[in-house]
């Protein structure tokens, strides 16, 4: 059987509040519709400001539903709030009461999903140094299915709202927000090397990139938004509005490719492009 297709969308921001949100959304779905992929997996940021506002949330749930396949997703700092830290107001800090939001929605924040010998495992970045009882229940999570099957047996897919890995050298310059945060970081990463996982998945950056760190591959989908402009993020990778899409075969390389869908426009934010906080 295979390959897998999948198709990754990220940092959607959607809200009824802020005029033409939906409109990169609507042809990332009629891109969805011609793909025919077997999953759609959105890596967070559905909503513009969800933690802060549930209709937001909910404007979010309503675009989902127009998937036109079936479809897992994992929150983002905008659905459920921000990790806690000195960088982060603490009016933007991930609650109890924002996850529980989230779970009424759109279902679990953690997940596993198997197509064919792959396995896709998606986890919600924004309890890392939480401190909240979800975060203790999500590394027995995590620890339990890296460690269920052999690598021989399953190809594991981690599945982040924040990437999880890059140099030693960007690590250090980079926002304290912009990946997981250590020292959670270090242990999932540890984790996931001593489980053979094949790749990482992730979004938030709004920029298409893929580098391989120590044998895993990181992907970061682009967003269907809107990118960020110089002032505010340096390139790293390549600020274009797209999708990721995947193709996952039960042996032999996974293949990865990024598309721009007819129809949706290259925006940036700025003042014709509101971007309310948080980051």
């Amino acid at each position: 059987m295979g390959p897998w297709r999948v198709v990754v969308v990220s940092d959607s921001h959607l809200t009824a509040r802020v005029a033409n949100t939906d409109r990169n959304w609507t042809a990332a779905l009629r891109h969805i519709e011609s793909a025919e992929p077997d999953l759609v997996v959105h890596v967070g940021d559905i909503s513009m400001d969800g933690a802060r506002d549930p209709g937001d949330l909910r404007d979010g749930r309503a675009q989902m539903d127009k998937v036109p396949a079936p479809w897992r997703a994992i929150p983002g700092n905008h659905d459920v709030g921000d990790t806690i830290s000195a960088y982060v107001d603490s009016d933007e800090f991930v609650t109890a009461d924002r996850v529980g939001r989230w779970r009424d929605l759109f279902g679990p924040d953690r997940w596993t999903v198997d197509l064919g010998r792959w396995r896709l495992i998606g986890v919600n970045a924004q309890l890392f140094g939480s401190g909240l009882p979800a975060e203790a229940e999500q590394w027995d999570f995590i620890e339990n299915e890296l460690g269920r099957l052999p690598g021989a047996q399953r190809r594991l897919l981690l599945v982040s709202h924040k990437p999880l890995a890059a140099s030693g050298a960007e690590l250090e310059v980079a926002p304290p927000y912009r990946f997981v945060p250590s020292p959670a970081r270090d242990r999932l990463w540890k984790a996931a090397q001593a489980a053979g996982v094949h790749a990482v998945l992730s979004g938030h950056v709004h920029q298409a990139r893929v580098l391989e760190v120590d044998g895993i591959t990181q992907l970061w989908a682009p967003t269907t938004w809107a990118v960020l402009p110089e002032t505010m993020q340096r390139t790293v990778g390549t600020k274009r509005c797209g999708v990721m899409q995947l193709e996952l075969p039960d042996d032999g390389p996974l293949v990865h490719q990024v598309v721009e869908p007819d129809g949706m426009a290259q925006l940036v934010i700025s003042e014709e492009v509101p971007y309310p906080p948080p980051h």
